[in-house]
């Protein structure tokens, strides 16, 4: 909660809504995997690579039974499909999330939208305990992400501030990874060893540096 009142400086002008913790789902946490799948789509990315990436997570979801929460930023509307967590509400899956990235180009990012509403999400999904343990084997976020994210500035705007606020590096355990996920024809640009800038919230920079990804 710290974390998150100090956010406000670095946001300005965001508001984070206190959430009540949600009470546990009933399962066991500590036998299952978390995943949160965060995209940014533009005219650039390669989308039927990513849906077979995204279809390759529902199987996860079905098969291994692991606790999915697909994020589609979308100005202040952004799709969210959760699997075994949250609403749960798979249906979504085709006949929203991935019918929206065929039938559109692009897709807009709203910084302040994607921190407070994905910030929610965690906390209704409760993958820690108060003393930053770790309920589940582990948690991954994947971030589908573009250069014209960068230029754009959501790099430091999104993920930086979601790493500052999770307290990411003090979750104990080690079993947490953020991965940048980059079409490999479409590479990230940022100087050498500072993907998300100066500021280095919390050591993301360092926490991220051999986890970048391509598909």
């Amino acid at each position: 909660m710290k974390k998150i009142l100090l956010l406000l400086s670095f946001l300005f002008a965001a508001v984070f809504g206190v959430v009540a913790q949600e009470e546990t789902d009933g399962h066991d946490k500590g036998a299952r995997d978390f995943r949160f799948v965060y995209i940014a789509h533009d005219v650039n990315t390669p989308v039927q690579r990513l849906i077979e990436r995204l279809k390759d997570y529902q199987n996860n979801a079905f098969e291994e039974g692991e606790d999915v929460i697909f994020y589609l930023s979308s100005g202040t509307n952004p799709i969210i499909v959760e699997y075994n967590v949250g609403r749960d509400n798979k249906a979504d899956f085709e006949d929203v999330l991935l019918a929206e990235l065929n039938e559109r180009i692009s897709h807009d990012v709203d910084a302040q939208t994607d921190v407070e509403t994905i910030l929610q999400l965690i906390e209704n999904a409760d993958i820690m305990d108060e003393d930053k343990n770790l309920r589940y084997l582990s948690a991954t976020f994947n971030f589908y992400v573009n250069p014209k994210y960068w230029t754009l500035g959501n790099n430091e705007a999104v993920i930086a501030p979601l790493f500052f606020a999770l307290d990411v590096p003090a979750m104990r355990g080690g079993r947490i990874q953020f991965q940048l996920m980059e079409a490999r024809e479409d590479r990230l640009k940022y100087p050498e060893g500072k993907p998300f800038g100066e500021k280095n919230l919390d050591g993301i920079n360092q926490f991220t540096a051999t986890d970048k990804v391509q598909y």
